[in-house]
């Protein structure tokens, strides 16, 4: 069963719970969880929390 991942641009996992990769069962749905996590970074830049975000590295990929 296909599975979709968010890794970074040299295809590193960088979403882990309990040690595992995070995965989705669609890729809307890892689409969906990028978009909620850069919004939160985003208030967070905002709040003076952190300096940047940069998600040109990030990459939603196809496991197979």
């Amino acid at each position: 069963m296909t599975k979709w991942a968010i890794r970074l641009f040299h295809d590193e996992p960088i979403w882990l719970c309990n040690g595992e990769e995070e995965q989705w069962d669609t890729e809307q749905e890892a689409i969906e969880a990028m978009e909620k996590e850069i919004e939160e970074l985003q208030r967070d830049v905002e709040a003076g929390y952190l300096d940047d975000v940069c998600f040109e590295d990030y990459r939603i990929v196809e496991i197979v």
